[in-house]
């Protein structure tokens, strides 16, 4: 189903704040839009909204996105739990559609320690970078996606939103049932450099 009129429901074109990319991020020119390669979770459609100054849907971007798989783990780094080196699970960019909206299927997003689950997104006009930013889950529907396996096994989660260093909750996403898993939903504000 196309994404087209239900960005106007999620919120207003208010700028998103920006935020790090934290260690794990690999520029990663794959133009995809599944990203989900062999990596096990519960399905997850991300629709994002890229709008500019006066609310305008912005159709020149390069917007990556990234998240870790139900087990915590990044792609393409090596990390205690596991070495991911070479792989791309999870990783990838869209061009916008003349909406301003790219559509990407990712996993739901594991946690770490110290993390509450969240996606990164990166914003980019030619060369520019313009944003980079953290999105997050409601707990609620957290709860239910990591009551099933392969979240499950996965096991001494210590974070949750209200306790995570990094949660602003102008990134919460709208999420909303799809068939066997979620749809998520965010206008995503930018500034032109």
């Amino acid at each position: 189903m196309p994404l087209a009129g239900r960005f106007d429901a999620v919120g207003t074109c208010a700028l998103t704040p920006h935020q790090i990319a934290g260690p794990s991020y690999v520029a990663v020119d794959a133009i995809r839009r599944d990203l989900r390669e062999d990596r096990p979770g519960s399905p997850l459609r991300v629709g994002l909204r890229v709008l500019g100054e006066a609310c305008v849907p912005v159709r020149d971007a390069a917007v990556e996105l990234w998240n870790c798989d139900a087990q915590g783990l990044y792609s393409a780094l090596p990390q205690r739990t596991g070495d991911t080196t070479g792989l791309t699970f999870c990783r990838g960019t869209q061009v916008p559609a003349g909406d301003g909206g790219v559509d990407s299927l990712p996993i739901y997003p594991g946690w770490y320690r110290t993390r509450t689950p969240h996606l990164h997104v990166r914003v980019s006009l030619g060369n520019a970078e313009v944003l980079t930013s953290q999105l997050y889950f409601d707990d609620e529907v957290t709860a239910q996606v990591f009551a099933a396996e392969p979240y499950l096994s996965h096991t001494g989660r210590d974070t949750f939103n209200e306790s995570d260093h990094m949660f602003d909750p102008s990134t919460l996403v709208a999420l909303s049932p799809e068939a066997e898993g979620h749809l998520a939903l965010l206008n995503v504000g930018i500034r032109r450099a």
